[in-house]
């Protein structure tokens, strides 16, 4: 047997070789790698690009935000709860605090607990159409207090939610309450003036303005609220000045001077608690506010303004609440508008006509009952009326549109097909009118009038006969022929012709068209540049000899 020797260091052929023991083993670094150096730049370059490439727009979206503006103590007249003040405005401040305007904001008054003395006078819900993007809109909701005094030192837990088109609801914060109090009549609060419109209109927006004065330094809390019934007027916005603190201002119905503390949870509930908002922690003396309302309903309203306060551990109001009044009527009113256009204009005898009508609610107000009446033309028969805003209906040669509820800015279309009468001539003069029932500030736009052309087709008749001299008991032949040299196609065209004395009648060739008794041809429609012919045929009578037949 022959032994093979192996030197030290060698290895077998096809055996992996050793590796370097980990303390022994080197790495190289990144840039010494393989490509390393390439990589490198490669990273470099891209994020040099990143950073020159703009930024991706962030998504434009609105975000809504809600939080309380009125004061949470309300309440009666300490000795006679019926003889003061019943009825309270609870507000909100909705924001738009996102980059878009948000559409369809609903903001809904919702009660968290029960209380049968208190109850809304009015809607509980109001809807704004657009918030803008960094817009605030208030919103206030008619509470009633039950003047009974068992309702003293009760309480009802309420929030506001708000959402819109595509959001989520957001809430004012909870809890909160409305606490029903003792209140004080006295005359150092005292409403001076209230002044404003006597009519209104619904949809439109005023302003309405109160003067009054308090106590000469103000109160802790103060509230200057002037009774809007939430079933005829939103509030809109407020914008009070007061003489103390001097320069002092406000755009709420409610002063909160001191900082006041609104949670039914906290230990110093209903108490003054900082921040102060006004220096000194007091507001009032001599006040003015403006407020503004939009009109949403109908009815008379007699507003009278409340100035009530917390100052000496006391609340007051006004002693004159119910001697400084103004009586306001709302009413509707809309601006109905009605255009037409015809086609076609020229039309030809024996086509077809359609109308177009088009309703407008120039507003303020929304209407009801809006009614479209059309007596169609003479030389015209009705074919349909149609609108997608309501219904129509025909009789007694008069088209009668229901067009129903129209919202101001709102526009409803009507289409009325008719047919021209084939021996119609001159021209087509069509009145249509608008009408509803609130009064209408602009009368001359209720009616429209449109004035259609017929077009008018030029036909030529030409005769010939094939014997100018035939005899007696001879057959003669009589060759019509109506041309249509131009204008527009003729419809329902006739020709009269009447063979003269002297002949009589034998055969036609139109089929039944021509009746020999009248001479009437009847040929129907003749398109420009047609022609049409008639072959009569008569014979000659006896006796007829040497005289001239015409």
């Amino acid at each position: 047997m022959c032994m093979k020797s192996r030197v030290k260091g060698d290895r077998p052929r096809g055996a992996f070789p050793e590796r370097p023991s980990s303390s022994s083993r080197i790495r190289p670094r990144w840039g010494d790698r393989p490509g390393g150096r390439r990589l490198r730049l490669l990273t470099a370059l891209v994020l040099l690009i990143g950073s020159l490439l703009p930024a991706a727009p962030a998504l434009a979206t609105p975000v809504l935000t809600v939080r309380t503006i009125t004061w949470n103590t309300i309440g009666l007249d300490s000795n006679a709860p019926a003889t003061g003040p019943t009825r309270y405005l609870v507000g909100a401040r909705v924001c738009n605090t996102g980059t878009s305007a948000a559409t369809n904001v609903r903001a809904t008054y919702v009660w968290t607990s029960a209380n049968a003395y208190l109850s809304l006078a009015g809607p509980s819900q109001i809807t704004v159409a657009s918030l803008a993007a960094g817009a605030c809109r208030d919103v206030y909701f008619d509470v009633a207090v039950t003047a009974n005094a068992a309702a003293f030192g009760t309480s009802r837990g309420y929030r506001v939610d708000v959402t819109a088109d595509g959001l989520g609801t957001v809430s004012t914060p909870t809890p909160r309450q409305l606490y029903i109090e003792r209140l004080v009549s006295q005359n150092r609060n005292a409403t001076l003036s209230l002044t404003g419109p006597s009519t209104v209109v619904v949809g439109n927006t005023y302003t309405f303005s109160m003067t009054g004065k308090t106590a000469t330094q103000g109160y802790e809390q103060l509230v200057h609220s002037v009774h809007f019934p939430g079933s005829i007027y939103e509030l809109v916005s407020v914008s009070a000045a007061y003489s103390s603190p001097a320069g002092g201002t406000n755009d709420k119905l409610y002063a909160d001077a001191c900082g006041w503390d609104p949670n039914p949870t906290s230990p110093t509930y209903r108490s003054c608690i900082g921040p102060v908002q006004y220096p000194g922690g007091k507001a009032g003396g001599d006040i003015t506010v403006n407020y503004t309302v939009r009109v949403v309903g109908t009815g008379t309203a007699t507003l009278s303004a409340l100035i009530y306060d917390f100052s000496g551990n006391s609340y007051h109001y006004n002693a004159n609440i119910n001697a400084v009044t103004h009586a306001v009527t709302a009413i509707r009113q809309a601006d109905l508008a009605i255009t037409k256009s015809d086609s076609a204009d020229p039309v030809s005898p024996g086509a077809p006509l359609a109308y177009t009508l088009s309703v407008t609610n120039n507003g303020p107000s929304t209407t009801t009952g809006v009614t479209v009446t059309d007596p169609i033309p003479a030389g015209t028969s009705f074919v349909s009326a149609t609108t997608a805003g309501g219904s129509c209906s025909f009789g007694a040669g008069t088209v009668t549109c229901d067009l129903g509820t129209m919202t101001s800015g709102q526009t409803k279309t009507i289409t009325i097909d008719l047919t021209v009468a084939g021996t119609a001539t001159g021209t087509l003069t069509n009145t249509a009118t608008v009408t509803g029932p609130d009064p209408d500030p602009v009368a001359a736009n209720n009616s429209a009038t449109e004035t259609t052309a017929i077009r008018t087709a030029d036909l030529a008749v030409s005769m010939a006969v094939d014997d100018p001299t035939p005899g007696e008991g001879d057959l003669v032949t009589y060759t019509v022929t109506v041309t249509n040299l131009g204008g527009h196609g003729a419809g329902s065209v006739q020709v009269t012709d009447l063979l003269p004395a002297g002949v009589t009648y034998v055969s036609d060739d139109s089929a039944g068209a021509y009746v020999a008794a009248t001479g009437v041809w009847t040929v129907g429609s003749l398109a420009v540049g047609a022609s049409r012919t008639l072959i009569v045929t008569a014979l000659v009578d006896a006796g007829t000899g040497g005289s001239t037949i015409t």
